[in-house]
């Protein structure tokens, strides 16, 4: 049951932050990646705490454009 509700709070991640993040779990708990390569993974085994991780951490360091000059976000 609490794989069904990782993937919820995944998927709800995904949804908010997909264009500057990815995001997955392992055995540490959930992790985001930034997508333009800055930094190292947020890992956080509380879902909501990596989400005030990903927020903190975009309005510090906002994206930078992928290639092609497409923005992010």
């Amino acid at each position: 049951m609490a794989e069904a509700s990782d993937d919820r709070v995944l998927e709800a991640l995904q949804h908010e932050w997909d264009g500057a993040y990815e995001f997955g779990t392992g055995s540490d708990g959930f992790w985001a990646r930034r997508r333009d390569g800055l930094g190292g993974a947020l890992v956080n085994e509380d879902p909501g705490e990596l989400r005030r991780m990903v927020s903190e951490d975009y309005a510090m360091y906002p994206p930078r454009s992928r290639p092609g000059g497409s923005g992010i976000g």
